[in-house]
């Protein structure tokens, strides 16, 4: 199955370009993060060539659109937050497993380094949860979390505990002071700097002693037990739709269309 996942930056004519992404990578699960279009539009006018695609109602979560070949009736919430929701969502192979969608709050409006560390770590506890009481950690999270992969509440083990090698993270916890604490594995490392353009997914120039310029916000990260279902090959950064660059000629997004580029990936 493939996923997608893009903030669109309330631009209000999305859907010129969402449209074709969606046709263009067949997804079977979209999610969205400021999105401001009109999405009944956009479901009748991908049924026009028989591409059926549900909207999944959203709880207690409005920060994320998801839209699912599986109707809605068929994709079961389990828990949501203002900035994130926990799905059971169907899958063609694996029967089902837990989707996570993230919209982390921005650094922009002011939001401290202990807000990211408590969301991370509300974020887990809601998604350990989750696992037992449906009995399945196949658990995939992506959408923007507003951080690096190499920031403290990605990386450490009381919040996300996402890891940037399988070799590691296959391991599936740690224990630390006596204490256990499950494991994710961050893809998205593979794609961070400028060996693959683009560099990242949003591009951020500020002035002062630090700024990374490109920035990894969105991401995906995963659980070692679906190592052997997640295409490492599938996940890419788009930066191209039907021919039209997603990027300026500096190779960074277009403002006019949205500040951050889609990622896609496949859970096979």
């Amino acid at each position: 199955m493939k996923y997608l996942f893009w903030n669109t930056f309330k631009n209000p004519e999305i859907n010129t370009f969402l449209e074709p992404l969606i046709r263009e990578q067949e997804c079977d699960v979209v999610l969205l993060a400021e999105y401001t279009d009109n999405v009944i539009d956009l479901l009748k006018n991908l049924s026009k060539n028989d591409y059926s695609l549900y909207l999944i109602p959203p709880i207690a979560c409005f920060r994320i659109t998801t839209l699912s070949i599986f109707k809605p009736g068929n994709v079961k919430p389990i828990n949501s937050r203002t900035h994130f929701t926990i799905m059971q969502m169907p899958h063609k192979t694996l029967g089902f497993h837990l989707l996570v969608g993230v919209h982390f709050p921005s650094k922009l409006h002011g939001n401290d380094h202990l807000t990211f560390i408590a969301e991370s770590i509300d974020l887990k506890q809601c998604i350990e949860e989750a696992e037992n009481l449906i009995g399945n950690n196949k658990t995939v999270i992506v959408g923007d979390f507003n951080m690096n992969p190499f920031e403290e509440p990605m990386v450490g083990a009381l919040a996300l505990h996402s890891i940037p090698t399988q070799e590691e993270a296959k391991r599936g916890n740690r224990i630390i002071n006596k204490r256990q604490y499950s494991m994710f594995y961050n893809p998205m490392w593979n794609l961070f700097g400028d060996k693959n353009m683009p560099a990242g997914t949003y591009y951020y120039s500020k002035s002062g002693h630090v700024t990374y310029f490109w920035n990894m916000f969105d991401q995906v990260i995963i659980r070692p037990s679906l190592f052997d279902n997640f295409d490492i090959d599938s996940l890419k950064i788009i930066d191209k739709v039907n021919g039209t660059p997603l990027v300026n000629t500096n190779g960074r997004p277009k403002q006019q269309i949205s500040d951050h580029l889609p990622i896609v990936f496949e859970i096979t």
